[in-house]
């Protein structure tokens, strides 16, 4: 199958649901050169390549996002023109195999919207080769890859034969043997439960500084170029709009600028946002930190800072970028909007490889479904049990006896058992009985 591609960006997309048992499944991209080497990979802990021409979204565990659950953007006119060929690759994390999962589909896409729809295997492997982009001029060819998945979890499971007979089909004078010459880290993060993180209120005005010091030494005297955006979700987890350096207003928020050096004193981007401007569509809103300049993270921008203000000004937080900061991206806060006119605030600290907004998508669409505790609806259950006890309504003490079926049997048992305490504690002589305790002796 072939389908041809326009020359501006693209992606491919992978969607699915899990049946039965929760299934990790990840879509991964290999960048081949014009001689059969693969130069390079994206997936999701290495979401860029080729400064950002080609970027993963961000990981799903679960496949509950609504629409697209993984994409690979991919901007060809920015890829070098020894590059010839990108394979897609999806494989189950840990456990399952593509039989488990439901709905599964590959989505070649671009500026229009979706291109061709290629529907999962359903087979007792774990790891397949779906499909490759592949030059042709000035455009990209989409081919479909019929082959069967095999075991395994990564592209490294099913290097040769699989993905190396299609390096050598559509180049003839590729290896005999292909490998990878870069590091690659499999190991998924550790996932922090949001709902445990504090927040606070607002109700009038978020503003977030970010700020670093010129160093004359980075990206041959031009300085470290770090951005500040802001990411907006609607009530579907969808995210529907942004602003950062070169897209200043949207949705009540304003970018001061880009500044691409940190030239300057004090917040050298700042982001404010009038909450009372913020559509009714957006739900949350997130911020995010990213270096642009390859070569360089959080842990080696000099003087490197980030601060929230809330309604009158005042700092409520602060982080000073350091040594434990070695990651290209950090989402620093959301903004989640509730019932009322108050907006709340959760500070976050969730890492991001992706030197752009756009790379941590993803990840921000997992953190949207995670409610701080402040926000989530007391259940049925913990508002009775708390009530009992706050009010003090005494335990029944039934013994052996069967439980009570009916109110009048209860109230029953309750006016035993209080006569039985009355005949068996005298209360002091001073003691006086107080309304609440003749109210329960008249039961």
């Amino acid at each position: 199958m072939q389908q041809r591609t326009r020359s501006d960006s693209c992606g491919v997309a992978l969607s699915w649901d899990s049946v039965g048992r929760t299934i990790d499944v990840d879509l991964q991209a290999l960048l081949v050169d014009r001689d059969g080497i693969i130069v390079d990979a994206v997936f999701y802990n290495r979401p860029s390549a080729f400064h950002d021409a080609v970027v993963h979204a961000g990981d799903s565990v679960d496949g509950a996002n609504a629409g697209y659950d993984e994409t690979i953007f991919v901007k060809p006119q920015h890829l070098p023109e020894t590059l010839v060929l990108i394979i897609f690759v999806i494989g189950i994390h840990a456990g399952g195999t593509l039989r488990d999962v439901a709905s599964g589909v590959v989505t070649l896409f671009d500026n229009r919207g979706p291109v061709v729809r290629l529907p999962m295997e359903q087979s007792h492997g774990s790891v397949d080769c779906v499909a490759v982009l592949k030059r042709s001029g000035h455009a990209w060819n989409f081919h479909k890859i019929d082959e069967a998945a095999e075991m395994g979890h990564t592209f490294l499971d099913i290097l040769e034969p699989t993905i190396g007979d299609v390096i050598r089909k559509h180049i003839p004078n590729a290896p005999v043997c292909v490998d990878v010459d870069f590091d690659v880290q499999l190991q998924k993060e550790r996932v922090v439960d949001h709902a445990e993180l504090r927040v606070c209120w607002l109700e009038k005005v978020f503003t977030l500084g970010v700020g670093w010091d010129f160093d004359l030494g980075a990206n041959y005297g031009k300085g470290v170029n770090v951005d500040a955006s802001a990411v907006f979700f609607d009530s579907e987890g969808r995210h529907c709009h942004a602003i950062y350096g070169a897209q200043k207003k949207a949705c009540g928020a304003v970018h001061s600028g880009d500044n691409r050096s940190g030239r300057g004193a004090g917040d050298d981007e700042k982001i404010t946002v009038d909450l009372a401007s913020v559509p009714a569509e957006v739900a949350q809103i997130f911020f995010i930190v990213n270096v642009r300049t390859p070569g360089h993270d959080l842990s080696t921008v000099q003087g490197g800072f980030c601060r929230i203000l809330g309604d009158t000004g005042e700092e409520l937080a602060r982080h000073a970028f350091g040594h434990g900061d070695a990651t290209n991206g950090k989402i620093v806060a959301r903004l989640i909007r509730s019932s009322t006119s108050r907006w709340c605030l959760q500070t976050l600290a969730e890492n991001c490889q992706g030197r752009t907004w756009m790379s941590a998508t993803q990840t921000m669409c997992h953190i949207f479904r995670s409610h701080p505790k402040e926000l989530q609806p007391r259940k049925e259950k913990e508002v009775r049990r708390w009530s009992t006890m706050k009010i003090g309504f005494p335990r029944l003490d039934i013994g052996g006896e069967k439980k009570p079926k009916t109110a009048r049997h209860r109230a029953a048992i309750i006016k035993r058992n209080l006569r039985r305490q009355a005949l068996s504690v005298q209360p002091p002589p001073s003691t006086q009985e107080s309304p609440r305790a003749r109210f329960l002796m008249s039961l």
